[in-house]
């Protein structure tokens, strides 16, 4: 969109309620805009400037698909639930998705067709789609492994596998052979926006690598600290990442309190949810 005659043109041909505006070439979650009235969308337009992007919102939550093409078929190796915060920030990861198996396969189905379709025949990807009660809605793929420290987790609950060997071995012909036979334990990552105002520093997250199934944590030195309450407005302003795994998705839950009280933040949510806006 490059102005306001294209998002009216564009409002006037949707029956949707809210929409999704974001800047044309940006990272990081940065400046994204839910508008569900046309005076909200225009508002947002304004505020984005001369060119960006319109979207349908989609409700339900967020997943995202993990795995790699191997001699041009997608292998899912798990699917990955997602926390946003109030900006459409990502707060967190937590593998495997608690899904039924039922919608599991639908969503695996439907992530490795379209990457079939879309004629990916090698590497990595991550792809991410809404679950919306029965409904799975594809979102961005990408070919290539997904970030935030995603590998860490994959291959936590595969067995060890590794995605990164598993691409190799395809590309120099060496034969992979079968993929992971499924996942097991639990593992997440958070990025919890309690950390953005604490006074927390580099030796203090280093003493968490004692604790029981930690996988890995760190402090940005770029991040600047916020006000309290703040939530980060980008994923370039989190400030501290917790990945910790267990047996199962309860242990993995016990074990980041664990490791926020060591820091601090006990009893403090990692997400908040942006809200359930008709869409």
């Amino acid at each position: 969109m490059r102005s306001h005659s294209d998002l009216t043109r564009f409002l006037d041909a949707t029956d949707r309620q809210c929409w999704i505006l974001k800047p044309r070439a940006a990272s990081g979650s940065s400046g994204i805009h839910l508008a569900c009235s046309p005076h909200e969308a225009r508002a947002a337009a304004d505020a984005l400037g001369e060119e960006f992007v319109i979207e349908d919102f989609v409700g339900g939550s967020e997943y995202s698909a993990e795995g790699v093409v191997v001699d041009g078929v997608p292998q899912v190796w798990a699917l990955t639930e997602k926390t946003v915060n109030s900006k459409f920030v990502e707060t967190g990861h937590r593998m495997p998705a608690a899904v039924s198996p039922t919608t599991s396969r639908l969503a695996r189905t439907a992530v490795s067709e379209s990457l079939s379709r879309a004629g990916v025949r090698f590497g990595p990807f991550h792809s991410e789609f809404w679950i919306d009660g029965d409904e799975v809605v594809l979102g961005e793929a990408h070919a290539r492994p997904g970030g935030d420290f995603l590998h860490l987790l994959l291959t936590s609950v595969t067995g060890g596998a590794s995605l990164f060997d598993t691409w190799f071995t395809d590309l120099l012909g060496m034969g992979v052979g079968d993929p992971p036979p499924g996942t097991s334990g639990s593992a997440a990552i958070e990025y919890p926006d309690s950390a953005r105002s604490a006074d927390i520093d580099a030796d203090m997250v280093r003493a968490l690598r004692d604790l029981p199934g930690h996988l890995h944590s760190g402090i940005s030195a770029t991040a600047e600290k916020g006000a309290p309450g703040e939530v980060a407005e980008t994923s370039h302003q989190r400030r501290l990442h917790l990945a910790f795994e267990a047996a199962d998705a309860a242990g993995v839950s016990a074990r980041l309190e664990a490791a926020r009280t060591v820091l601090g933040l006990a009893g403090t949510s990692a997400c908040a949810d942006p809200g359930e806006r008709p869409g």
